[in-house]
């Protein structure tokens, strides 16, 4: 997390403890700089609570894939905070827009951005163009790029609905290739049943480890922080 000076941690005493870049005062520990909150367990079960001020800040350029969290969506674009430039968290986040121009490859007069995208969705994209003073240019035009996390409105994991979006596509030929190999005949008519479904299981297993492997590793960024926006 991201702290300010003066911002109040939490309530000090026998488990948290202020460390470096913190001090305490009426009971509670608060941030003495702007940094990122570290919290370090102790030997004796404590919990040392410490502020690391941030030494570099990465600018987003043209061609870099960033993690964004769309903030707002109107009838001609979407509002993100850019939250990391490829595998590097930022200490503060960026602004940029998703146009509807730049959402899809093909049919962009067709581009209906409110089914694209929602409020709390974080999205891979592309930076295009340094755009204009407030904010950057960016694409999910790209088979790679698009919605990896959905949220609802009141900021959990998942809609609770099915809808339209433009979304990531990584592991789209794994999926393909498993439909193709139980599409065979050849397991209807000489595999016995038991033998199939563990096979399914273990591909279906597959697709989900694969999944969040590349999107954990695709974003490098600690998501109780990007939801913390």
């Amino acid at each position: 997390m991201y702290c300010i000076p003066g911002q109040r941690l939490c309530a000090s005493g026998d488990r948290f403890l202020g460390g470096d870049g913190t001090y305490v005062q009426n009971g509670y520990v608060y941030s003495s700089l702007a940094g990122l909150m570290k919290i370090l367990r102790q030997k004796d079960k404590k919990t040392l609570v410490e502020v690391h001020r941030c030494t570099r800040q990465y600018v987003p350029a043209p061609g870099n894939i960033v993690t964004v969290k769309v903030i707002g969506v109107t009838h001609r674009f979407c509002k993100c905070f850019i939250l990391a430039i490829e595998d590097c968290e930022l200490c503060e986040p960026f602004r940029g827009i998703i146009r509807k121009e730049d959402v899809r490859e093909f049919e962009k007069d067709t581009v209906e951005i409110h089914k694209c995208f929602q409020t709390g969705d974080i999205v891979l994209a592309r930076v295009i163009s340094l755009g204009d003073a407030l904010s950057y240019y960016l694409s999910t035009a790209e088979n790679k790029l698009g919605v990896v996390v959905a949220l609802g409105p009141l900021g959990k994991l998942g809609t609770g609905t099915t809808t339209k979006k433009k979304m990531e596509k990584i592991f789209c030929h794994i999926l393909a290739a498993c439909c193709e190999i139980f599409s065979l005949r050849v397991f209807s008519m000489n595999v016995c049943s038991s033998l199939k479904h563990s096979l399914l299981d273990c591909c279906l297993l597959l697709l989900i480890c694969h999944s969040v492997f590349q999107v954990k590793n695709a974003v490098s960024i600690k998501w109780h922080q990007v939801f913390s926006y």
